[in-house]
């Protein structure tokens, strides 16, 4: 005959166990659960420019007047504005920075040879 002290004896370790594997599959809900929501949360910030970056200037609507016999050697964006690296007539150089928004100069620095 069977004795009832040997499933007594081994009742309390099933329920450890039974706890063991609940609070794990909660782990694995909470897991997957953090997973998709992580995703959903990167593909909505996908069409968004990274912190820290430079729109890329708009387009120029306006002319600019160059000096007489220059010409562009170089042409730059640096942040929100454009740089121009000019090659004067006399063999020197000119950087004009230009307000796409404005389409103006806002500043010009001349580059001259020792």
């Amino acid at each position: 005959m069977e004795t009832n002290e040997g499933a007594d004896a081994e009742a309390p370790n099933i329920r450890v166990l039974k706890a063991v594997v609940i609070g794990l599959g909660m782990l694995i809900v909470i897991g997957v659960v953090a997973l998709v929501v992580g995703l959903f949360w990167r593909a909505s910030k996908m069409g968004e420019p990274a912190a820290g970056t430079v729109a890329p200037p708009t387009a120029l609507s306006g002319p600019v007047t160059l000096p007489r016999g220059a010409e562009i050697a170089e042409m730059t964006a640096a942040g929100d504005r454009v740089v121009l690296r000019l090659r004067l007539a006399d063999g020197s150089g000119r950087l004009l920075f230009i307000d796409p928004r404005a389409s103006a100069v806002t500043g010009q620095l001349d580059l001259k040879a020792d």
